[in-house]
């Protein structure tokens, strides 16, 4: 296995049916963005193509290339990562670069490739975590690097408005801050699943599972609970489990918390603009 499938793979990536695309494969010219990844993934020669991209709803979301391919010294990478960071500019589509080895990647904006990079391990877990799957849906990605998506081109100032308010919401109601922050990125990240069809009520059915926004209108928080595991099980990550640093138990909520929660409506949760982050397609292999 590659560097990059390794760090696809650890980052939920390759979760989501075919939404992550590898310069060995071959894909439909009717794809809406089809010359564009193409020209990324199967450049010209002499330009340094990407291993592969991760997409959602088919838009080019965040790209990824094997360290190997690049220069060894230091000036001579950093200039061939912006060039390459320039022509995805161009596209008006991508988020970011990941330049992947084995134990670490290298992330660069592509909005800002003049900011530093940031250098994530495999046991860096709040930072793999944010540019997870789940990170770039929730938008905790967002958190704390103003200067690397241009809100002038992009949704991003709407979608932390919308998160701010369901956080500050729980806050004030006596969630710490860390529990608010989880809670309210589980809430967004399966209201996405849900609203575009990703979790479908044929797979509500099968699972014998309630849709998120029914069980936090009843306060349920066992069913909650049932859903998040196996929707962990399905999808074969981590994303629904509280983490350490939070402790975070839906049965320890009170009712007013749910009630926040409730008064987040799902569209609320997924103004997500679809050039960023839209509807894409879970691989049924996994729910079944």
């Amino acid at each position: 296995m590659t560097a990059v499938d390794l760090w696809a793979e650890r980052l939920g990536y390759d979760r989501l049916g075919a939404s992550l695309l590898r310069a060995t494969d071959s894909f439909s010219s009717e794809h809406p963005f089809s010359s564009e990844i193409r020209s990324v993934l199967q450049p010209p020669d002499g330009e340094i193509g990407v291993s592969s991209v991760f997409c959602i709803d088919q838009v080019p979301t965040i790209y990824l290339v094997d360290a190997a391919v690049l220069p060894e010294e230091r000036a001579l990478r950093r200039a061939a990562v912006h060039a390459l960071c320039e022509r995805l500019w161009n596209q008006n589509l991508a988020r970011a670069l990941i330049v992947a080895e084995l134990s670490t990647v290298e992330i660069w904006s592509i909005d800002n490739p003049s900011l530093p990079s940031e250098v994530i391990s495999v046991d860096d877990v709040p930072s793999l975590h944010d540019w997870s799957a789940k990170g770039l849906v929730s938008g905790e990605v967002l958190k704390g690097r103003d200067g690397w998506f241009d809100p002038r081109r992009r949704v991003d100032k709407t979608l932390l408005e919308n998160v701010s308010v369901l956080v500050d919401g729980l806050v004030a109601a006596n969630i710490t801050p860390a529990k608010a922050r989880e809670l309210t990125a589980n809430v967004i990240f399966v209201a996405y699943l849900e609203d575009r069809g990703i979790v479908s009520p044929d797979y509500h059915r099968r699972r014998r599972v309630e849709p998120l926004f029914n069980l936090l209108s009843k306060g349920d928080a066992v069913g909650i609970e049932t859903l998040f595991e196996k929707l962990h099980s399905d999808f074969n990550g981590d994303f629904t489990r509280p983490s350490s640093s939070s402790s975070l138990s839906w049965k320890s909520l009170q009712k007013k918390h749910f009630l926040c929660c409730t008064n987040f409506s799902p569209k609320r949760c997924c103004v997500l603009d679809r050039r960023i982050f839209g509807a894409t397609t879970l691989d049924t292999s996994l729910l079944n």
